[in-house]
């Protein structure tokens, strides 16, 4: 029997779903919505649910780290709350903690619970890193390399020691490589189109890119650790909308197109593994342990999948 992606489960949200986070034994999902954060688990039930008092908080951003103990969010008026996730009772209490504020300045975030480092992509031109208790460990504003473009996406290697960086912004797109402790620039290499996200492979193998191509396309590639080296390249049908590596297994997943196909990739050679093609564009992808995939897509709906090699 060839590989293949099987969907578990629908999970029906009734609103807008931008952005997905999951448990590393794909029993429960974080969703960031129009109105805030819903956990549910995989009957659908909601275990947790912020604000819990009626007002709305548009969250775009959401990560978790396997074990499911913390929750990290960021909204696009430019809040970053960390949770604690305490189960009780069959549910989880949330006990929020406000981090930072940019005003309405956060375009992506990642966290690595190895050193508990929170990096911050900003639609300026700047990069953050934060730790748990919301002090500021650096911070590039305007010099350095990030004052080259903006939009940035970030995502933190497995052991936190590295920040790569993509840009989307205007004029010159660039790839970063950063320390993640003090910020200083350790590689950069120019890129031929807008890069739409980033992901650090297992393993410290290196960085996945998705950018976007001419005429509805979409060019996934991957990089040496130190940028110096293409490993592979992929091209995708259809807009670039999504992509998760896994923090254990070099595999990658990633969304394209308008019949939101998501596709499982061996991070190691590119080949494709196993693709499947949801009802509507994908906002949002997690990936845990080389198996789960969840899918948040513009329907206000979530996929669960299951890889079966």
């Amino acid at each position: 029997m060839s590989a293949r992606l099987e969907i578990r489960r629908w999970l029906q949200v009734y609103r807008a779903v931008y952005c997905v986070a999951q448990s590393g034994d794909g029993q429960y999902v974080a969703l960031g919505t129009e109105t805030g954060v819903v956990v549910l688990n995989l009957g659908g039930q909601r275990m947790a649910v912020y604000p819990a008092d009626g007002r709305e908080l548009p969250v775009h951003q959401v990560r978790a780290p396997l074990d499911f103990t913390r929750l990290l969010l960021a909204t696009r008026l430019g809040d970053v709350i960390a949770f604690d996730l305490e189960p009780s009772a069959g549910r989880f209490d949330l006990n929020p903690r406000a981090l930072h504020y940019t005003p309405n300045d956060l375009y992506t975030l990642d966290f690595s619970a190895t050193v508990e480092r929170v990096a911050l992509g900003h639609y300026s031109f700047a990069l953050t890193m934060l730790n748990l208790d919301g002090d500021e460990v650096w911070r590039q504003q305007d010099a350095g390399e990030a004052a080259r473009s903006s939009m940035w996406s970030v995502s933190l290697t497995p052991d936190g020691g590295v920040l790569y960086a993509g840009s989307a912004g205007s004029g010159t797109n660039w790839l970063l490589a950063l320390d993640a402790g003090s910020g200083a620039p350790l590689y950069r290499r120019e890129c031929a189109a807008p890069v739409v996200a980033v992901a650090a492979l297992a393993d410290n193998a290196g960085v996945v890119t998705l950018a976007q191509g001419e005429y509805d396309t979409a060019h996934l590639t991957a990089y040496s650790a130190n940028l110096a080296d293409v490993l592979w390249e992929q091209d995708l049908d259809g807009p670039a909308t999504a992509l998760a590596a896994d923090l254990i297994e070099p595999l990658v997943a990633v969304g394209a197109g308008y019949e939101g196909v998501v596709s499982l990739v061996d991070a190691t050679t590119g080949a494709m593994l196993a693709s499947e093609p949801l009802r509507a564009m994908v906002n949002g992808l997690s990936l845990a342990r080389g198996r789960f995939i969840a899918a948040a897509t513009q329907d206000s709906s979530v996929a669960l999948l299951h890889y079966l090699p």
